[in-house]
């Protein structure tokens, strides 16, 4: 009678596949530096809020999504947190003085959007309105930004930019310390970073300062057990410029 055995088949093993030899037996580390794509602007839609009162709250609305209740002397910072709670808002930015008026920059949703609406009836004073108009053109940059897939179990490696190099990336790092060692580049500000590294997470990383255009490429590779691959470049959304 024949038999039926079950087990992995020879040769076959799990998990991530070890990186190729030479024929020295030298590991081959593979990357791909993507080409450069610089930052553009956009228009950003902005509106701006005026109210004339001396007590109470008031609300704003964008398209049935309300805030909750807003004091009549809100301070910057809060209104920025109100609206960005709103389940249709992702990311304002809030101009102005502490106190108002303030002009509200919709950064997630560029170009023209619904105007707010204010319920102002809660307020109090002798003269009370609330008015929301879209009357001021915002710039925003769109700042370059670029993915990195890290799929290495051991080794280091630097990147490069515009000739100036980071310090050592290790295979274990993760988003936060990677954004720090690409921060601490010659000639770069501010990058956020975010992603975990893999082929199906990669690394983004967002450069806010500087904008534009910047040459970036992995040097130094050493020790590493498995890949290195820096993906497709891309544009994203960064902070105001």
């Amino acid at each position: 009678m024949p038999t039926v055995q079950f087990g992995k088949r020879p040769g076959r093993t799990r998990g991530r596949p070890a990186a190729k030899g030479t024929a020295d037996g030298s590991a081959v580390v593979r990357y791909a530096p993507a080409p450069a794509t610089e930052g553009v602007d956009v228009v950003a839609a902005v509106q701006a809020v005026t109210q004339d009162a001396t007590g109470g709250t008031y609300t704003l609305s964008l398209d049935a999504q309300e805030s909750g209740n807003l004091a009549y002397d809100i301070t910057k910072a809060a209104l920025n947190t109100a609206l960005e709670l709103m389940s249709n808002i992702a990311n304002v930015t809030i101009g102005g003085t502490d106190g108002g008026p303030y002009t509200v920059q919709f950064d997630d949703g560029l170009g023209p959007t619904s105007l707010l609406v204010a319920d102002d009836t809660n307020l109090t004073g002798e003269t009370v309105g609330t008015t929301v108009t879209e009357n001021i053109v915002g710039v925003l940059n769109v700042f370059e930004a670029f993915t990195l897939v890290t799929e290495g179990d051991t080794g280091v490696f630097t990147i490069t930019i515009d000739g100036n190099e980071s310090g050592d990336i290790d295979a274990d790092d993760d988003a936060d310390a990677l954004e720090i060692l690409v921060e601490g580049i010659t000639g770069i500000t501010a990058v956020e970073c975010t992603g975990l590294g893999t082929r199906k997470e990669p690394f983004l990383v967002t450069f806010a300062t500087p904008a534009g255009n910047v040459d970036v490429a992995i040097t130094d590779v050493t020790g590493w057990s498995s890949t290195v691959v820096a993906a497709d470049r891309q544009v994203a959304p960064g902070d105001r410029g």
